[in-house]
């Protein structure tokens, strides 16, 4: 006789193991209920196959982002601004920042950089590759996104071809802001 492992696999992850386990029962009693399905289609999240240390440490995240999340939703009620997931992000870059456009240096009141002057812009355009990540997002004046196109920063602003960015404080800026490394 075949052995359940031999027959099955055989499953190191413990959590993994379990939960399969279940899905098992549960198919089995659906079965037996409503009779075999054409078909089964499982879809798992990544976090399934972490240890529990991982797990623990994925789920402060995401707790640590809910909150951050209220708070951030409460500094724009504040603002008069609603409450969304496009102005939390927007919100987010703004801060993050010091309340700057990214590009020019130019000081954005709060008004300002949730109005039709500015945009968030990719760093690496979509268009060559760039991922539609906060990490790779900016916020900026429109018309520096619009000059910038589907450029890298550098390929639009580095040649002095746009006056209004002078890239030297650019590169100094982006030295002493404390934003994260992806966008250095």
């Amino acid at each position: 006789g075949h052995t359940v492992e031999k027959r099955y696999g055989r499953v190191a992850n413990v959590t993994v193991h379990v939960a399969l386990n279940q899905l098992r029962k549960l198919m089995n009693d659906l079965i037996h209920t409503h009779g075999a399905p054409q078909q089964i289609v499982i879809e798992t999240t990544r976090e399934l196959a972490k240890s529990g240390k991982d797990r623990k440490r994925i789920e402060k995240i995401y707790t640590d982002k809910a909150k951050e999340n209220i708070d951030i939703n409460k500094d724009l009620t504040d603002a008069g601004i609603k409450p969304n997931y496009e102005n939390r992000r927007r919100w987010r870059l703004w801060k993050e920042q010091e309340c700057l456009c990214f590009y020019s240096g130019k000081h954005l009141e709060v008004r300002e950089a949730f109005s039709a002057d500015c945009d968030i812009d990719h760093l690496i355009p979509r268009a060559n590759g760039g991922f539609d990540n906060i990490d790779n997002q900016v916020l900026c004046l429109a018309r520096f996104n619009r000059f910038k196109g589907i450029r890298t920063p550098y390929e639009a602003f580095a040649g002095g071809e746009n006056k209004s960015v002078d890239w030297e404080s650019f590169e100094k800026r982006l030295i002493e802001w404390k934003v994260p490394e992806s966008k250095k």
